[in-house]
């Protein structure tokens, strides 16, 4: 994200490591931890927002009973012009959503008016 600080930044990583072994997960949580940290340590205005997802639970569990989506957004997103739309995912944070509603969700706050 230093790299690229003066514009908007994408970053996504695809993590098998479940996939591969099972509570490879338990192996990620540290630096994941450590990850999420320093993304909020950063200045006001710098803070990014954070998607976590996976794609399904234990195996032979279906999508639908354990899903995981978690939107981590920094306060100073959350108020002024965009207001409505994190309204929106808190009032929608109990209902079942697809992959097109979170892409939806994602274009219209990315380019909303601060």
């Amino acid at each position: 994200f230093q790299a690229y600080e003066d514009a908007p930044t994408f970053a996504y990583a695809h993590l098998e490591t479940a996939h591969e072994f099972p509570q490879g997960l338990q192996l990620l949580d540290t630096r994941l931890a450590e990850h999420l940290k320093v993304l909020a340590a950063l200045p006001e205005g710098a803070r990014p927002m954070v998607i976590l997802a996976g794609d399904h639970g234990p195996p032979r569990d279906c999508d639908q009973r354990t899903p995981l989506v978690q939107f981590l957004i920094p306060p100073e997103m959350a108020s002024g012009p965009m207001q409505a739309g994190f309204d929106n995912l808190k009032s929608n944070q109990y209902r079942l959503a697809s992959w097109f509603d979170v892409y939806s969700t994602v274009i219209h706050l990315a380019t909303a008016a601060p």
